[in-house]
């Protein structure tokens, strides 16, 4: 995702959406429409990799919760980023 893109969902959102979040959303979509897998199956398989719930997942991609920094190696490593 450009930072131009990322700024300008930041500001429509502030208060959900940390530039972190945005990134995490925008990597799940990417990696969806590559393996051509729904969200649900990505969002299940990062779960079961990173030993925390889906809705955790959720939560990271809204917003909602920061995303812990331990969780990045894996999040990265998966994402092939």
């Amino acid at each position: 995702m450009k930072l131009r893109a990322v700024k300008s969902k930041q500001s429509e959102y502030p208060h959900k959406n940390s530039p972190l979040s945005l990134c995490f959303e925008a990597e799940m979509k990417r990696l969806s429409a590559e393996r051509e897998e729904p969200m649900a199956k990505i969002t299940k398989q990062l779960a079961d990799l990173s030993g925390i719930s889906e809705r955790q997942i959720y939560n990271y991609r809204t917003g909602k919760t920061e995303i812990q920094p331990e969780q990045i190696k894996i999040f990265c490593k998966q994402f092939g980023s």
